[in-house]
C-alpha cells in the first residue's frame, strides 16, 4: 500500500491490504507466502493475537496444509515467534488457532496427545494467565511488585510471564519429560529451560507442604529450595486448585516482605561472619550463611547484634559446649 508522490491522495493498494485491515483480517497475499518463508506460518498467528484479527479461512486451511514447512525452519526463529504469542493476551484463542491449524503438535512436545486433553491444557493455560490479569483482587497488597516481577526476562525474548503461560500448558501427562523436550524443541537457554522446570515441579511439591502452609520455616524452605523461583510459583497450584487464594496471597507475601534471597540483605556479610567466627571460606561458611538467612527469614534476627550473638550461640552448640 502507497500513495504516489505525484497524486498523494490516491492510495495504491493491489493486494486489497486496506480491506483487510478495515476487515481485521489476516490474509496471504500470495500462493508461494509460506514456501518463500516458513516462519510466516507461525508469524500469521502472532498477527492475528497481537491485533486481534482473524485469519482468513483460506489462509488457514493453507497453513493446516503446509505447516510441515515448519520443520525446515530454524528452531531458535519459532522460539522468539511462540513467545510473542505467549506475551500476548488472549492465549487461549491464540493456542486454539495454532491447533486448528496444525503447528501447535510441530511446536511443543504433544505427541499421542488427544484433542480432548489438548483442550483441557487450553482452559488451563486461560485461567493462569486470568490470574495474572487479575492480580489486584487475587494479591491485592503486591500486586505491584508482582506484576513487576513477571514481566522481567529471563533471558532473552523469554519474560517471566510468558514461561508461566508456558508451564501452564505443560502441566499434567504430555510427554515423560515435558521440560526437557519443551526445552530441546525451542532452543530455550539454561536459565529459562530450569526456571520452566521448576514452575512444574513445584506443583508436585505443593501437597507434601500443605498441611504447614502457613509456618514461616515451611515458605522458606520451599523458596530456598526452588531458587530462583519465586512468587510465580503460587499460580499454578491456585489455579489447580491445590491452595485456596488465602494461602496463595500468604505465600507471595512472605516472598514480598519476609523471605532474603542473597547474602547482601542478610544484617552480617560473608566477610563479617569469618572474622567474627574464625572461620575461612568453604563449606562451613556457607552452612553459617544459610542458618543466618533461615534465621531472618523466621524473625529470629532483627538486628546486627542479634545475628552476631545468634552466630555465636550456634558456633558454641556445634563445639558441644552448651546443651
Amino acid at each position: 500500500m502507497a500513495f504516489p508522490v505525484s497524486r498523494p491522495g490516491t492510495l495504491l493498494d493491489p493486494l486489497g491490504g486496506r480491506h483487510d485491515i478495515l476487515s481485521g483480517t489476516v490474509r496471504a497475499c500470495s500462493g508461494n507466502i509460506f514456501e518463500d518463508d516458513p516462519l510466516r506460518l507461525v508469524r500469521a498467528v502472532r498477527f492475528a493475537a497481537a491485533l486481534k484479527f482473524r485469519i482468513e479461512e483460506n489462509t488457514k486451511c493453507d497453513i493446516l496444509r503446509k505447516s510441515s514447512l515448519l520443520e525446515n525452519v530454524a528452531r531458535e526463529r519459532i522460539r522468539d515467534e511462540v513467545f510473542q504469542i505467549l506475551a500476548t493476551p488472549g492465549i487461549g484463542d491464540s493456542l486454539e488457532t495454532l491447533c486448528a491449524t496444525g503447528l501447535l503438535a510441530r511446536v511443543l512436545p504433544l505427541a499421542g496427545e488427544t484433542a480432548e486433553s489438548i483442550r483441557c491444557r487450553i482452559v488451563r493455560t486461560s485461567r493462569v494467565e486470568a490470574l495474572m490479569d487479575s492480580l489486584e483482587r487475587n494479591f491485592p497488597r503486591d500486586w505491584h511488585p508482582f506484576s513487576r516481577h513477571l514481566q522481567r526476562l529471563i533471558e532473552g525474548g523469554v519474560p517471566l510471564l510468558s514461561l508461566v503461560k508456558l508451564a501452564s500448558f505443560l502441566f499434567g501427562e504430555a510427554a515423560r519429560h515435558p521440560a526437557e523436550a519443551t526445552c530441546e524443541m525451542l532452543r530455550l537457554g539454561n536459565r529459562a529451560g530450569a526456571e520452566l522446570k521448576t514452575l512444574l515441579d513445584s506443583v508436585s511439591r505443593i501437597p507434601a507442604i500443605h498441611a504447614g502452609w502457613m509456618k514461616d520455616r515451611v515458605l522458606y524452605r520451599f523458596f530456598r529450595d526452588l531458587a530462583p523461583a519465586g512468587p510465580e510459583l503460587s499460580l499454578l497450584p491456585l489455579s489447580e486448585g491445590l491452595v485456596t487464594p488465602e494461602q496463595a496471597e500468604r505465600l507471595v507475601s512472605y516472598y514480598f516482605h519476609a523471605y532474603h534471597p542473597s547474602d547482601r540483605d542478610l544484617f552480617l556479610t560473608g566477610g563479617q561472619v569469618m572474622e567474627l567466627l574464625g572461620i575461612g571460606q568453604g563449606p562451613e561458611l556457607g552452612s553459617y550463611m544459610e542458618l543466618l538467612r533461615e534465621a531472618e527469614s523466621l524473625g529470629r534476627v532483627s538486628t546486627e547484634a542479634e545475628a552476631r550473638e545468634f552466630l555465636l550461640k550456634n558456633r558454641l552448640t556445634r563445639q558441644g559446649l552448651v546443651g
